[in-house]
C-alpha cells in the first residue's frame, strides 16, 4: 500500500488549518484595533438648534426634513433624534446609539407642535 499519498494529504490539510488560522488571527486584531471617534452630540445638537429649518422641522413632525437636516450635520456617524411633547415621544429618527447623548428644549415657537 501506497503511504505517500496519505502523507501529501495530511500535509494538505495541516497547511489548510494554519493558514485558517492565521486569517482568523489577523482578522481578530484588525477588528480589535480599530477606534471610532464620534463627535460629541452637544455641539452639533447645539448648532442644530440654531438653524430654523430643524426648529421648524421638528415642530412640524417632518421626519423627511429632520432625517435631511441630522444627516447633513452629522454625516456617516450613528445618531438617534428623538421628540418628546407633554412627556410623550412624538417622533424617534435614526438608530439605536449607546454611550453620551444631549438634550435641548425648544419652547415658544410658533403654535407649538403639530400632529398629523
Amino acid at each position: 500500500m501506497d503511504r505517500g499519498g496519505q502523507v501529501y494529504l495530511l500535509d494538505a490539510i495541516a497547511a489548510i488549518v494554519l493558514l485558517l488560522t492565521v486569517c482568523i488571527l489577523i482578522c481578530t486584531v484588525l477588528r480589535v484595533h480599530l477606534t471610532r471617534v464620534y463627535t460629541l452630540p452637544e455641539g452639533v445638537l447645539g448648532v442644530m438648534a440654531r438653524d430654523p429649518r430643524f426648529i421648524e422641522a421638528v415642530y412640524r413632525g417632518n421626519v423627511r426634513m429632520l432625517e435631511s437636516i441630522v444627516r447633513s450635520y452629522v454625516g456617516n456617524m450613528p445618531y438617534n433624534l428623538t421628540v418628546y411633547a407633554d412627556g410623550r415621544k412624538v417622533l424617534s429618527i435614526g438608530g439605536e446609539v449607546e454611550g453620551v447623548s444631549a438634550v435641548i428644549q425648544l419652547t415658544g415657537y410658533g403654535e407649538g407642535l403639530r400632529r398629523g
